[in-house]
């Protein structure tokens, strides 16, 4: 069937303006490489790693992104109008609303968690702190943040939370001119490694388990990498309806995900293998030539890294370990935290929009407060620190949402108003693919060779297909998907200011 979308919105961007540069912009972020080498690299090594990167991205781009940002595109409407024609009206307090509110409050504490870690890393190597205030400490038993580390992360959850319900718009404009200064700081690390890079060899030690397993097991690297990049990428993906919105024809909507999504995805992707790669070669080097310990000559830099098996082969620990003179991977952390500046601006945002769905009264500055402070168990507990186990969780509960848009998407092409009351159906295809994610993101524990975020979704997808509704051709979509004056562009994360 051909997509036939209505008469662009005055505020309708091109590929280029709007969709591109801010997908761009998402995978320039730290939280996405950061820890995205880690598992692939040490059981697979730098081919497969960067194969199943390469896959994930196109499964990114033509699973995640496309069906719903068409299906923004030809209804003109938001994620919460698509959901409901989707779900149904009477079931918008759960699809979008308690499961998108609650992600973005996961988002939230990972990005200021990050935001507060590189940024103490950049004043460590710059010298201005000393590194044993990061060192974390035991309380109970348990290893907690330190002092400072919580001081921080408290004062930014709060500023960045009311500096973005006042100046969002502003912070998005600075944000937009900013990211290349990200770009440059990745390259120049990256070509610091390069030189060592093709010396590493897969240690064949799973680092999040500690168990051994086959030298160059590729397609367990592989199928990590995929589910790495699908979790990351689900939550943005569902904000992809949006982008639809905002877009002017699908031309935009197709150049756009393989420009913006997967073409950034795999290239920062990669840039984060070969610096994690170069670091660890490198390190091999100096053992086997100084008849010693890597690291023992290393810069005080090093002393930032807390010793964790499950915090190796990252790319905070590669540029902590030596890989770069102090002082320039104290510049490098400073760029990557001030990066971050709109991740955490716009996530209570997004948290206000979504959960203001259960409440409509409650103003959104209550909401933003309470996301805020939602933040802060989930960074005393250190769970940002395993993201890997974050993403999975998210991605089986927002993949097979995805999954079940996507199926209303290729059965109704967009068309068509929101029936009255709640979707069974849906909601049982969300459910069932939540459960069978859930299964399988359990065994993944064990055999590292399974995607449980994509096999959510395809569940998800494959129940809803059959109890989907033709395209009604003749309905157009109701005037509250197809208004353009309630905002205008929309600023990734969130494309409006909650109403």
């Amino acid at each position: 069937m051909e997509i036939r979308p209505p008469e662009p919105p005055p505020h309708a961007q091109s590929w280029s303006q709007g969709l591109a540069p801010r997908y761009i912009a998402l995978f320039l972020l730290v939280v996405y490489f950061d820890q995205l080498p880690r598992r692939p690299l040490a059981i697979g090594g730098l081919l497969p790693s960067a194969g199943g990167l390469a896959i994930g991205a196109i499964f990114a781009v033509l699973l995640f992104f496309r069906p719903l940002a068409l299906s923004g595109l030809v209804s003109r409407g938001r994620l919460e109008d698509v959901c409901a024609r989707t779900f149904g009206p009477g079931a918008a307090w759960l699809v979008p609303g308690l499961t998108m509110g609650l992600a973005h409050v996961v988002w939230f504490a990972v990005a200021i968690d990050y935001a507060t870690d590189v940024s103490l890393r950049g004043l460590v190597g710059l010298g201005l702190i000393d590194a044993s205030v990061l060192q974390p400490q035991r309380f109970g038993g348990r290893e907690l943040p330190g002092g400072l580390v919580l001081w921080v992360a408290v004062v930014w959850s709060l500023a960045s939370a009311f500096l973005g319900l006042l100046t969002y718009r502003l912070v998005a404009a600075v944000m937009a001119g900013y990211q290349p200064f990200v770009a440059v700081a990745l390259a120049v690390a990256a070509g610091w490694a390069l030189p060592k890079a093709s010396g590493f060899i897969p240690s064949g030690v799973d680092p999040l388990t500690d168990r051994a397993v086959a030298v160059g097991h590729g397609l367990a690297a592989a199928a990590t990498m995929i589910e790495f990049l699908l979790g990351f990428f689900a939550t943005h993906a569902a904000l992809g309806v949006d982008w639809g919105r905002a877009s002017r024809e699908p031309a935009d909507v197709e150049i756009g995900g393989w420009v913006g999504i997967a073409l950034a995805a795999l290239t920062t992707g990669c840039l984060a293998l070969l610096i994690v790669a170069g670091a660890e070669a490198g390190s091999v080097t100096d053992a086997d030539s100084t008849g010693g310990p890597a690291n023992q000559d290393r810069p005080a830099l090093a002393a930032t890294s807390p010793a964790e098996p499950e915090l190796r082969l990252t790319v905070r620990e590669a540029l902590s370990s030596g890989l770069l003179p102090a002082p320039v991977a104290g510049i490098l952390f400073l760029v990557l935290g001030v990066g971050l500046l709109g991740p955490v601006c716009f996530a209570p945002l997004l948290i206000a929009r979504f959960m203001g769905i259960l409440i409509p009264s409650a103003p959104s500055w209550a909401w933003t407060l309470l996301g805020a402070v939602g933040a802060w168990p989930l960074i005393l507990l250190r769970i940002p620190q395993r993201l890997d186990l974050v993403l999975t969780g998210l991605g089986i509960t927002i993949g097979p949402m995805l999954g079940v848009l996507a199926a209303d998407w290729w059965r109704t092409r967009g068309r068509g108003a929101a029936s009255p009351g709640i979707r069974i159906p849906a909601l049982m295809a969300w459910l069932a693919g939540m459960v069978f994610g859930g299964v399988l993101a359990v065994v993944a524990q064990r055999s590292t060779a399974i995607v449980p975020t994509l096999a959510a979704y395809a569940v998800a997808c494959l129940v809803a297909l059959p109890f989907g509704r033709r395209a009604v051709e003749s309905q157009a979509p109701p005037e509250s998907e197809t208004s353009t004056d309630r905002a205008g562009p929309p600023h990734p994360p969130p494309p409006e200011r909650p109403e």
